[in-house]
């Protein structure tokens, strides 16, 4: 087999496996639902703080999906399902207080 040819299959191959790593696997582990991060109860330690979708706007506690945040600061983020949309989003972690009919 020519040099070349391997080289392309190579790349190819590569190509295709972070396409998977990145893309399709976290569709696979987390689908359609929230994500659960921290304890494996799924209860965290995040007083005032809470998880909101980009997307449609959806808020939850984010102690209520597992988050740890102690003496923390400013936003982050954290990939996860939103049940809100049901789409993989980047969840916008940030200080607030959950709506009570989530």
């Amino acid at each position: 087999m020519p040099e070349a040819l391997q080289i392309v299959i190579s790349v190819s191959l590569l190509v295709i496996g972070i396409l998977v790593l990145v893309y399709i696997l976290p569709k696979l582990i987390y689908g359609k639902k929230l994500i659960r991060f921290g304890y494996p109860d799924g209860k965290g330690n995040a007083p005032g703080w809470v998880a909101r979708c980009p997307t449609c706007g959806f808020v939850v506690n984010a102690g209520d999906i597992g988050l740890i945040r102690i003496a923390a600061k400013g936003k982050s983020r954290k990939y996860g399902g939103c049940i809100g949309c049901e789409t993989n989003v980047w969840l916008i972690i940030e200080r607030g207080e959950a709506p009570s009919d989530n």
